[in-house]
């Protein structure tokens, strides 16, 4: 076999059987690697293709399972708010006076008044008015008495265990001009509220 020189790496394609035996061996060398590459290409395709659908959908499970989870935890704070809210609505129906304990509310009024110094001119029920959610009884007042002694009622009504708030309050001097000795005498007109929760109106 005659020595290798670059001149061998020559190779006319018509007459491939006369290249140098070296030649022919690089060719088929070539060839089988390209034919290799294109068969590792071929066959791990279908394996890449089939780890990338794997892969996106344990991202799309990932974030499934955290959209869950936040949701869970979302119904958890919401059960949570919904049941201090109902205790809420418990301790607030509690505070207001049920249809048989309106007279009662009206004599710890007048014990308020009568214990403040104060003279119970007026202590009258008046109509109920019904609201969308509770019945509200308004109750009008008038005392009289001096400007610590008013002080002194309106914390006590404050203070009852039962809701009670005041409304449309006015006060007057019951002193004439230049009476000096009644001038801390004065009366009192007011309307009290109480309520109660509606359900008991229907009964």
């Amino acid at each position: 076999m005659k020595p290798f020189t670059a001149q061998d790496l020559r190779v006319d394609p018509n007459n491939l059987g006369g290249a140098h035996p070296i030649t022919k061996g690089l060719i088929i060398g070539v060839v089988c690697l390209v034919l290799a590459a294109g068969w590792v290409y071929l066959d791990t395709s279908e394996q890449r293709m089939q780890l990338e659908s794997a892969e996106n959908k344990e991202n799309s499970l990932r974030n499934e399972f955290a959209e869950k989870q936040r949701k869970a935890a979302n119904l958890n704070a919401y059960r949570q708010q919904m049941e201090q809210m109902q205790e809420a609505f418990k301790d607030l129906l509690r505070q207001l006076p049920k249809s048989t304990e309106v007279p009662g509310l009206v004599d710890e009024v007048s014990y308020a008044a009568s214990g403040s110094g104060l003279f119970s001119g007026r202590l009258e029920m008046q109509q109920d008015v019904k609201k969308q959610f509770y019945i509200e009884t308004p109750i009008k007042v008038s005392v009289t008495g001096s400007y610590h002694q008013i002080g002194e009622f309106i914390s006590k009504v404050s203070a009852l265990p039962r809701i009670v708030t005041i409304h449309d309050f006015t006060i007057k001097t019951n002193a004439k001009a230049g009476d000096i000795d009644n001038s801390d005498n004065l009366t009192m007109e007011l309307t009290a509220k109480t309520y109660r929760y509606e359900a008991e109106g229907g009964k």
